[in-house]
Formats: C-alpha cells, sequence, structure tokens
C-alpha cells in the first residue's frame, strides 16, 4: 500500500505552512491543461485543529504538494476551499500551476522569427511569482511571428495554448518534482512534435481482461471540422479571415461544419493560415476517447510517477460484443497503441489506488 503526504506550502515565499491528512482524494493530469486535486480534511476535536487548516489552507495563497513513497506526483494551487457541516470537513479544490498562467495578461511584447519555444517560455515567464520553470531538451527549430500589447490582454495559457496549436507545433504538460531535499517545485515541459514516450520506449501495457477493470469508448462528431476558420483583429482595428476546406470529408459525404477561432497577436496572414491549416487537419475525423481504469495493486508499472500523460499505452481489449476480429489476436478484440492524454488517479478507503486512463485517437474517413 502506497503511503501518501500532503504538504501545504505558501504559493509566493514557499515557506513549508503544514502537513496534513486528506481523504477523498482524487488528483490526475492533462496534457496543455491545468492537473487538478480534490480532497478532505477532517477538522475536530479527534482531528486537525480547525485554525490549523484555516491558516495553511488559504484559497489563492497556498500551494498544495502530494508525495506517494517519498515521490512527488502533484502539485497545484489552492483555489477553493469549503467547510462541509455533516461530514465535519474542509473540502479542498487545486489546479497545477498552469492555472496561475490563466490569470496573467501578457506584457507587451514583439516576436519576429523567434523559435516557438523561446516564445512559449516567455509566456510561461509570466508565472515567475509562483516559481513556475520551463523544461524542454532541446529547441524545436520552428520560428514564428507574433505581436502583443497589453491592452490586448491576453491570458498567458491562452496564448500559449494557441501557439502550440499552429502546424508544426507542440505540446506541454505540467511537470513536479523535488528541485532539493525537502523542495518542491514545478515548471511546464514542452514537447516537439509531443511529450511522452512512444511505442516500445513506454511500459504501459493496458489489457482487459487482465488489469483493466473497466472501459468505455466513445466517438464525438462535434470534434469535427469541414470548413475552419480564422480571423484576428490588427493593431489599426482591421479584421483580416483566412479559411480552409477539407474537400477529402466532402467528397467522404460529410456536410459543411463550420469551425471558428479568434488568434490574438497575428499580424501576419502566413501566420494566420497556419493556424486554420493546424485547425482543419486537427479536426480532420471524429474524436474518438476511450476511458480505462485500472487497481494499481502492486504493479510498479501502473503506479503514479511511472508513467506520464503523453506516453504511449499498448492496449488489449478482447469483447467480441463490441470488437471485431483484430490483427495479432486469436479472435475478436483491439490491439494497438493508444495516447494517454489524460489520467486521474482515486484513492479508496482502505488504502488503494485506482487510475482512469483517458486514451484518444482521431478517427479516418469511413
Amino acid at each position: 500500500m502506497a503511503e501518501y503526504a500532503y504538504h501545504f506550502h505558501d504559493l509566493v515565499s514557499g515557506t513549508p505552512l503544514e502537513t496534513m491528512p486528506c481523504e477523498r482524494v482524487s488528483y490526475g493530469f492533462e496534457i496543455g491543461a491545468p492537473g487538478r486535486f480534490s480532497g478532505s480534511i477532517p477538522v475536530g476535536v479527534d482531528a486537525v485543529d480547525p485554525e490549523t487548516v484555516r491558516a495553511a489552507t488559504r484559497a489563492a495563497r497556498t500551494a498544495l504538494w502530494v508525495e506517494r513513497d517519498g515521490a512527488l506526483v502533484y502539485g497545484g494551487i489552492i483555489w477553493g476551499r469549503r467547510y462541509d457541516q455533516p461530514s465535519g470537513s474542509v473540502l479542498i479544490e487545486a489546479e497545477g500551476p498552469l492555472s496561475f498562467l490563466g490569470r496573467r495578461i501578457l506584457s507587451t511584447s514583439v516576436f519576429r522569427g523567434v523559435d516557438q519555444f523561446v516564445i512559449a517560455a516567455d509566456f510561461i515567464a509570466h508565472g515567475a511569482d509562483v516559481a513556475l520553470g520551463v523544461d524542454y531538451d532541446a529547441l524545436s527549430g520552428r520560428v514564428r511571428d507574433r505581436s502583443y500589447a497589453v491592452s490586448d490582454a491576453k491570458l498567458a495559457l491562452e496564448a500559449l495554448t494557441e501557439l502550440s496549436q499552429v502546424i508544426d507545433g507542440f505540446e506541454f504538460v505540467e511537470q513536479i518534482a523535488w528541485v532539493a531535499p525537502d523542495v518542491p517545485g514545478w515548471s511546464v515541459r514542452l514537447g516537439y512534435p509531443s511529450v511522452g514516450r512512444r511505442g516500445t520506449s513506454s511500459p504501459l501495457v493496458l489489457e482487459y481482461p487482465g488489469n483493466v477493470s473497466t472501459w468505455d469508448d466513445a466517438e464525438d462528431g462535434k470534434w469535427l471540422a469541414v470548413r475552419g476558420w480564422g480571423l484576428t483583429t490588427t493593431e489599426d482595428g482591421v479584421v483580416k479571415y483566412a479559411t480552409k476546406v477539407d474537400v477529402d470529408l466532402i467528397d467522404g459525404g460529410y456536410p459543411v461544419l463550420d469551425m471558428v477561432e479568434t488568434y490574438d497577436g497575428i499580424t501576419a496572414m502566413a501566420s494566420l493560415r497556419e493556424h486554420v491549416d493546424r485547425l482543419v487537419e486537427t479536426h480532420a475525423g471524429v474524436a474518438r476517447t476511450m476511458s480505462v481504469t485500472v487497481d494499481v495493486g502492486g504493479d510498479d508499472e501502473l503506479a503514479p510517477g511511472a508513467w506520464s500523460v503523453g506516453d504511449d499505452a499498448w492496449l488489449r481489449i478482447t469483447d467480441p460484443r463490441w470488437y471485431s476480429a483484430s490483427p495479432g489476436l486469436p479472435g475478436p478484440g483491439l490491439s494497438e497503441y493508444r495516447r494517454v492524454v489524460a489520467a486521474n488517479v482515486s484513492l479508496e478507503s482502505g488504502g488503494g489506488e485506482k487510475i482512469t486512463f483517458t486514451l484518444a485517437d482521431v478517427l479516418g474517413l469511413p
């Protein structure tokens, strides 16, 4: 059974405040988005002193760090706190450090022919107040043009997301680790063209029947974009637009389904067209998402910290009710790699751990 500890630090100074028990804990991660945490702290005569909890869990002032068997597995900012009278507990809601970038406006800046990782690092530097760092192996080799003014009121996280979504863009994910003994730290990991481990370099194997207890398979047609539109407004107030139609989808029998995005900070039409090209490319199929739940038990390769969102998972599903024969399997089923795009860890009252992996794919034309 894994041992968990929950450390509460001052968000700005990093000063340790308290280490307190948490119950009904759930935490998770997602590519390109803040990870989330929820849990409760029991208070009262036979639990934690309420004044201690009040002082160490102040919303927008406190960082929460989750330690599992000595390793950090989660870090987030407490944004919500609520006392629940029936349970006698304080409910805590936290989001990862990317949520801070969602509350910071970009300073005035101009980039011309600059590597996208350098631009991304500038956006992430707006998280310096909470010691948010950036990490990547090497520059991406893809240069961009961008221009922002304070008057645009452009949020750093929004700009980072838009920058990552152009043709030849990149992925980013939160990264949590000890940076020194008893000193936790967080950074944003950039990966070109993607984060995580591919194919056999990832040890994650998910199998039903096997370590998978439940699973589902969903498709979302609203993800599809047959025609994409990109809009931007110049400093002179002129609205520019670019559009692209996926002819293959039209030929395949799909109706025209429009998707519109607004891109601030872009003045060059070439850059705007890149965004629209990526929009249509990304939404060129029905979104397919699988949700797979496992019990960690004593499986070290399933344990939090052994994998990261962005990793590939080798998925084997045997279920003749839904899947027909798959290559490499003796009968009906599915056997292929899928990417882990999100994961959520839930701690059970008896100490067990359940993980729900979200595995994403995009279907091609029928």
